[in-house]
């Protein structure tokens, strides 16, 4: 029996701070392993770096802070680094990978890319504003790998390479220059049950609710990749509209949204109306379904520092509504996606109400 370890880092740029969080799991007889740690630049943290990278190459790692370092200055970093490391180790025998030569064949032989993506989509929806990467270096054992199918890749020296994931962000992006997390391990708490979940919507058979969830997730993170504001918004309407829209008009289902994240009739209102229009009067730029509307029409747009914050509004609908969703399948699964999730949000709702107004039990 033989042991294939490999090794993914990611140089995370919109985390300021964090103390250091650690996961291990096994799925698939894969053996996983979370790292999270900011490296404080005011001590001599290489020596740790070292063992991160597992390489005596001092001039290696001080390479790759130059890189981070350079992209700091877009970003509005200072005076810390925060590294991501995942590491996968499986043991196989000799048959069955050693005349495997791509990395990517390795990876999908053993199911390393379903867990890995598992887990940074998992990091995506539990942090406010997602994980923010643009680069990452992956090892197998002892070697630094090539990885051409991600956008291509920079070499620096020795074999050493960084690449580019497909999620690489626009700094104009309003879901980009927010201010930098400070987290705290407590801001992590949820990991463990999200990541299962997620996992289990990529290994167990297709139905609607996995399907729904899926692309919902995709939107979700590849939004952060659009050229402005009003691409990012309808990219998110469309997410809710997969969600949440049964019949022919998104405004019939909408209310299923408002009941999803209240407690009382007074939040249910609120909601409802960042969505829909109150009346025929209302001017369409001041809901979430006009403002679509207005987009995809080519009619007037808003502000853009108003758009901004619409974006910033509408991505965290998304965001909880992806975890709601997933927190109610898990209780009782969603067979008919539509039906199933209407219902239980609205048994739901009632309960919450009959807590906050016992006089109308």
């Amino acid at each position: 029996m033989k042991k294939l370890r490999i090794r993914y880092i990611f140089p995370v740029y919109n985390i300021l701070e964090i103390e250091e969080f650690n996961y291990e799991n096994e799925f698939s007889n894969i053996k996983f392993n979370i790292n999270i740690k900011t490296y404080d630049e005011r001590k001599n943290h290489y020596d740790e770096c070292l063992k991160v990278f597992d390489t005596e190459d001092k001039k290696l790692v001080y390479e790759l802070f130059d890189l981070v370092e350079n992209q700091e200055k877009i970003y509005n970093f200072s005076q810390s680094k925060t590294l991501l490391v995942i590491d996968f180790e499986t043991q196989y025998f000799s048959n069955e990978v050693d005349d495997i030569k791509s990395f990517e064949e390795k990876a999908k032989k053993f199911n390393y890319s379903e867990i890995l993506r598992s887990i940074l989509e998992t990091l995506h929806l539990i942090l406010p504003y997602g994980l923010g990467y643009y680069k990452y270096i992956s090892k197998e054992n002892n070697s630094y790998l090539t990885l051409t199918s991600h956008g291509g890749n920079t070499t620096f020296f020795n074999g050493f390479a960084i690449h580019i994931p497909h999620e690489k962000p626009y700094t104009f992006s309003p879901l980009v220059d927010v201010v930098l997390m400070r987290l705290k391990k407590k801001d992590l708490i949820q990991f463990d049950n999200i990541l299962e979940n997620i996992y289990s919507l990529k290994i167990k058979k297709s139905n609607q609710y996995s399907r729904i969830i899926k692309q919902s997730i995709d939107y979700h993170i590849q939004v952060k990749t659009f050229l402005n504001s009003e691409q990012a918004f309808v990219i998110l309407m469309i997410a809710i509209e997969a969600m949440f829209k049964k019949s022919d008009k998104l405004h019939k289902d909408i209310p299923f949204l408002a009941k999803l994240f209240s407690d009382t009739e007074m939040e249910y209102t609120t909601v409802l109306y960042k969505f829909k229009e109150k009346n025929k009067e209302q001017n369409r730029n001041e809901f979430f379904i006009g403002i679509r509307n207005n987009i995809v029409h080519g009619d007037e747009f808003i502000e853009k520092n108003e758009m901004n914050k619409k974006v910033l509004e509408l991505y965290e609908y998304v965001r909880k509504s992806i975890l709601s969703i997933m927190k109610i399948n898990s209780k009782k699964a969603l067979v008919n996606y539509y039906d199933d999730l209407f219902e239980q949000v609205q048994k739901e709702y009632n309960e919450r109400l009959s807590k906050t107004s016992p006089s109308k039990q």
